[in-house]
C-alpha cells in the first residue's frame, strides 16, 4: 500500500522573464488549477511568480518552464528566517553583550 504524504504549505518564488501583463495572466490561470495550489501572485514588472500551497517546488519549476516557454529560476528564500531563530540569536547576542566571557564557554561546550 502506498501511503499518502501530507505536504506542508510552502511559498515558492520563481524568477521568470515576463514582458507583459497578458503573459503573466496566461501563466497564472493554469497554475491556479493545479491541485494543492492555494494562491499565485505574478508580478511581471519584477519578473517574479510566487506560488503558495502544498506543492513540490521542483515540480512547479518544471511546469512554469513549460507554461512560460522560458528558463525559470528558483529564488533562494534564505532571507526568510523564522521568528524562532531570530529570537534565539537575539537572546544569545544580549547574553554575550552582558558577559563576553560566555562566548568562549559556549564554544567550548559545543553550543
Amino acid at each position: 500500500m502506498a501511503k499518502e504524504e501530507e505536504k506542508k504549505v510552502i511559498t515558492a518564488v520563481y524568477k521568470v522573464n515576463l514582458h507583459c501583463p497578458k503573459c503573466a495572466e496566461d501563466i497564472k490561470k493554469p497554475l491556479l488549477r493545479i491541485a494543492g495550489v492555494q494562491s499565485v501572485d505574478v508580478q511581471f514588472e519584477k519578473g517574479e511568480v510566487t506560488v503558495k500551497g502544498s506543492i513540490d517546488e521542483k515540480e512547479m519549476h518544471k511546469r512554469l518552464e513549460k507554461l512560460s516557454k522560458k528558463k525559470v529560476e528558483i529564488v533562494d528564500n534564505k532571507a526568510k528566517i523564522t521568528k524562532e531563530v531570530r529570537l534565539r540569536f537575539k537572546s544569545l547576542n544580549q547574553q554575550l553583550l552582558r558577559s563576553p566571557h560566555l562566548l568562549g564557554k559556549r564554544l567550548w561546550e559545543g553550543w
